[in-house]
């Protein structure tokens, strides 16, 4: 488990829980990776101001035949301000995936990204039947600092 914050065009991974299993996807507390390749970076890049998107968006490349093109990750940033939930499909490390959903303060604002990532051969499945989970611990932990607000789930 991930909580995230958006530096520049880069997700930076500020407090983490770690998986007990062997096998892992591995990140370390101040660690970066590239917004528009990984869970929690959607989310995050999903609700800046259009101008804040493009910059973001003019930096990212692709890392593996699963990244997104900018037209393919502006239609899934949509999909992700419909439903408060992204995914990544290995999009950033081949065989990861994850799920994120946005983190707001008592006045609604997006302040970080909570998200699971692993390996797919084992959490592909859950992610597909019951994403909601990962927004239901993201809208705990905004209600519990101060937002009061009820967002559409999953």
């Amino acid at each position: 488990m991930h909580l995230s914050i958006l530096v520049g065009a880069e997700v930076v991974y500020i407090d983490k829980k770690e998986d007990t299993h062997a096998v892992r996807s591995y990140t370390e507390i101040g660690g970066r990776a590239p917004a528009g390749c990984v869970a929690t970076g959607k989310v995050l890049l999903a609700f800046l101001h259009e101008d804040a998107l493009q910059a973001c968006c003019d930096k990212l490349k692709a890392l593996t035949s699963d990244t997104l093109d900018i037209q393919l990750l502006q239609t899934e940033l949509a999909e992700v301000r419909r439903t408060n939930i992204a995914f990544n499909w290995g999009e950033w490390r081949k065989d990861v995936v994850g799920a994120a959903s946005p983190i707001r303060n008592f006045n609604g604002r997006i302040v970080a990204a909570i998200g699971i990532s692993g390996p797919s051969v084992r959490l592909e499945a859950k992610l597909r039947e019951k994403p909601k989970a990962v927004n239901d611990s993201a809208l705990k932990i905004s209600h519990e600092i101060g937002w009061m607000g009820d967002d559409v789930l999953l």
